[in-house]
């Protein structure tokens, strides 16, 4: 999934063809966050995890909105139902 991501973003955003002057931040900015949407659909299925498996699960969050306590009860969770 993140690999995914990666290669939609690097087909979106081609610094080396942006003209001079262009806000690349910007860009690189707005591609991520269209591909985070588009990570989000509600068309896909959802993830599942598999007992056994490792996964890598992502979170995004602001800084100062109890993102580390949402994380930490997320993990707990996890690791009960996982046992």
């Amino acid at each position: 999934m993140v690999r995914d991501m990666q290669a939609n973003i690097k087909l979106i955003v081609n610094l080396e063809a942006l003209a001079a002057g262009t806000n690349k931040r910007r860009i690189m900015q707005q591609a991520v966050f269209t591909e985070l949407c588009n990570m989000l659909d509600p068309g896909k299925p959802s993830f599942t995890p598999k007992k056994g498996k490792p996964s890598v699960v992502m979170f995004v969050g602001l800084q100062g909105q109890s993102s580390c306590r949402y994380v930490m009860s997320h993990a707990m969770v996890a690791a009960h139902l996982l046992e």
